[in-house]
């Protein structure tokens, strides 16, 4: 059955998310199943806050040396979710995107530079909108 009440979603996601984080119990509420019969009327009571501002996240991948990375494969990933979102770099090796203010994600890169081994660099947790300086990624070379 569901529960009787007001429910919050504090960032916005898809409708797949938002199912997956309810089953996952990520809001600390329970989900529940809704079952309407053939003919029979419900309603709902659903309130969605607006869309927080979008903030742009800017950034650069480079090598050890200070040279761009132009051909980096660039994505970022928010905590507890399993999609990699992929960015695309330009000549000199920068990225741009936008982000919700307020979400939490990380940013990562990665460059083939023999078959099977890669240079890689990872950002620590970047807040949008907090974090407002670009974001350097210095690959790190893969070992011998």
């Amino acid at each position: 059955d569901i529960k009787a009440g007001s429910y919050l979603f504090d960032k916005p996601y898809s409708s797949f998310e938002i199912a997956k984080k309810l089953i996952n119990g990520d809001y600390g509420i329970e989900y529940g199943k809704i079952l309407i019969k053939e003919g029979e009327t419900i309603d709902l009571d659903i309130k969605v806050p607006p869309l927080p501002s979008e903030v742009e996240i800017r950034g650069q991948v480079v090598w050890p040396d200070g040279k761009p990375a132009s051909t980096a494969n660039v994505g970022y990933m928010m905590p507890k979710d399993s999609v990699f979102y992929g960015i695309k770099v330009d000549e000199q090796g920068r990225f741009s995107f936008k982000a919700y203010e307020g979400l939490t994600f990380g940013v990562s890169a990665s460059v083939e530079v023999t078959k099977g081994k890669y240079a890689n660099a990872n950002s620590g947790p970047i807040v949008a909108g907090v974090n407002t300086e670009p974001i350097k990624l210095v690959l790190t070379p893969p070992s011998p």
